[in-house]
């Protein structure tokens, strides 16, 4: 059975990693201040994927967490992402 850390690295190896990243980044663009539920209901994707690729992103600095208000999907505060 594979564990979550070979899942990841055999991700990164393929590309998968990359291109989520430039997904979830693409919609930061056109969708600037929504939240990672919010941006993954516009994706049409789980909501662990864009939560997972921000915190990537943001660790690399081209994404930035832009404040905090209700998100219209999980209506409980949460942070909204725009491009750095």
């Amino acid at each position: 059975m594979e564990t979550s850390r070979e899942s990841y690295q055999r991700s990164v190896a393929d590309g998968s990693i990359a291109n989520q990243q430039r997904v979830v980044l693409e919609a930061v663009q056109n969708f600037p201040k929504r939240t990672s539920k919010e941006l993954a209901n516009i994706m049409r994707v789980d909501r662990v994927i864009p939560a997972r690729r921000l915190s990537e992103l943001e660790a690399i600095g081209v994404v930035v967490k832009s404040g905090k208000r209700e998100c219209s999907i999980g209506n409980r505060k949460a942070y909204v992402w725009e491009l750095k």
